[in-house]
C-alpha cells in the first residue's frame, strides 16, 4: 500500500504496478525475447571411444567404481537419476589420498538443502526451471535493449541445443576450455582463464560457456 500525503492519493499494489507497467513500452520489448526451439537428440548407436579411452577420461574427471556403476548405469539404464540418502559420508579431499577435482574441495551444509527437494514438475505453481540468458541492463534504467534475451525452459541442454546457443547473434557467445597442462600450476591456469573471459565479456560477450572437454593431451581439468 502507498499513501501520498502530498497528492492525497491512496493505492494498492495493483495500483502501483500498473503504474509502473505504463511508464515504458515493456509489452513492446518483450518481443526481443526468442524461446530456444527444442532440439532432436543425436543418440548414438556405438561407442565414440576405447574402454582404455574412456578409463582414462574417468580417472581424470574424478569417477570411481561407485559413480559408474550406481549414478551412470543406473542414469543409462533407466532413464532417472539413483536416489541417495542425503547424508554424505566420503572422506573430505584435503584429507583424502586420492586425487579430487576442483569442486569436491567446496562443501554445502546439510541444513541448507530441502528435505524432501522441491522440484518444478510438483511445485510448478512456485518454482521453475526457465532460465533466460542475454544482457539484464541496469534495472534502475530499463531501456529496449535490456531484454534482449533467450529464453531456456531448462538450464539443462543437451549438445544440439548449446550449439544453437552459441549461434545466437546478439548473444556473443564464446567458449573457454577449463583444462590445463599436467604438471602446470592450477592457480596461474584459473587466473588466465578469469582474464581471459573478464576480456570477452568487457568486449560484448553476453553467454560465456566453460567446457571442461579435455583438449588433447590435456587431461586435467579445473571444473
Amino acid at each position: 500500500l502507498c499513501v501520498d500525503m502530498r497528492e492525497n492519493t491512496f493505492s494498492t499494489n495493483i495500483d502501483i504496478a500498473k503504474r509502473a507497467a505504463g511508464q515504458k513500452p515493456y509489452e513492446e520489448w518483450t518481443k526481443n525475447i526468442v524461446d530456444l526451439e527444442p532440439q532432436d537428440f543425436d543418440y548414438k548407436s556405438e561407442t565414440l571411444m576405447s574402454a582404455e579411452e574412456a578409463l582414462e577420461m574417468q580417472i581424470a574427471f574424478g569417477y570411481g567404481i561407485e559413480d559408474a556403476q550406481l549414478i551412470i548405469e543406473a542414469m543409462a539404464t533407466n532413464g532417472i537419476e539413483a536416489t541417495f540418502c542425503m547424508g554424505d559420508t566420503i572422506a573430505l579431499p584435503v584429507l583424502s589420498g586420492r586425487p579430487h577435482l576442483l569442486y569436491d574441495y567446496f562443501k554445502q551444509r546439510f541444513a541448507q538443502v530441502t528435505n524432501p527437494p522441491i522440484d518444478p514438475l510438483r511445485e510448478g505453481l512456485v518454482m521453475s526451471l526457465a532460465v533466460r540468458l542475454g544482457r539484464r541492463g541496469n534495472l534502475l534504467k530499463p531501456e529496449s535493449d535490456s531484454v534482449r534475451q533467450i529464453n531456456l525452459t531448462s538450464p539443462v541442454l543437451i549438445e544440439e541445443e548449446l550449439e544453437e546457443v552459441m549461434k545466437t547473434d546478439f548473444l556473443q557467445a564464446k567458449r573457454f576450455s577449463t583444462s590445463f597442462s599436467s604438471g602446470s600450476k592450477i592457480g596461474d591456469s584459473i587466473k588466465t582463464l578469469c582474464a581471459d573471459v573478464e576480456k570477452a565479456v568487457r568486449a560484448g560477450c553476453q553467454t560465456v560457456v566453460l567446457s571442461d572437454k579435455p583438449a588433447e593431451g590435456k587431461l586435467s581439468a579445473e571444473s
